[in-house]
């Protein structure tokens, strides 16, 4: 007898834990189920929002409301109207664009005009050093005179710097002798 009680409720207490557990996972089924249909919500949302925005986008460019970028070449106008001839040269530096350089330096005319600001940034100075002597084909009368007055000022033994005037400036050198070269031939 004591066997047929302990069997019945081994038996009654495993079908419990089976319902509780089935009760769980559904329970837990339920919550996901809600968190997935918010998560869609959600989604719906932002996509409605989008496509609004792109509407929005597309009826300005239809209008002609939207604007272009400035280009490298008006940012450096403007920057040379304002005087601001350091960072208009570190924007034609940095477009890596030797048309862009040449143009820049016969705009701003007189290297003094640059050299003369306080706080010449010297490894500003060499990368120019180093992209005006790399092409010496073409505006070559601006460029000279760039190097004359950039040479001068250069503080070769500024530690920012150090490591690398021999190199840039040897470069230019050899640049110059081919030029002359070409010039007695």
């Amino acid at each position: 007898m004591f066997i047929d009680v302990d069997r019945s409720f081994q038996s009654c207490i495993s079908n419990h834990a089976q319902t509780l557990s089935v009760t769980n996972n559904v329970s837990q089924l339920t919550e996901a189920v809600s968190s997935l249909t918010n998560v869609c919500n959600s989604m719906v949302g932002t996509i409605a929002q989008l496509a609004t925005l792109k509407n929005s986008l597309s009826e300005n460019q239809v209008k002609g409301n939207s604007k272009e970028p400035p280009t490298t070449n008006e940012i450096i106008d403007n920057l040379i109207d304002d005087k601001n001839y350091s960072k208009a040269i570190s924007t034609a530096v940095d477009a890596k664009d030797l048309s862009i350089l040449s143009r820049t330096l016969s705009k701003i005319n007189n290297p003094s005009n640059w050299l003369s600001q306080p706080g010449l940034n010297q490894g500003l100075l060499l990368s120019l050093l180093q992209q005006i002597g790399a092409d010496l084909s073409r505006d070559i009368e601006v460029k000279l005179l760039w190097l004359k007055h950039c040479i001068i000022a250069l503080q070769p033994n500024q530690p920012q710097i150090q490591q690398h005037c021999s190199q840039v400036l040897s470069g230019i050198y050899q640049n110059l002798e081919r030029v002359r070269n070409q010039y007695q031939n």
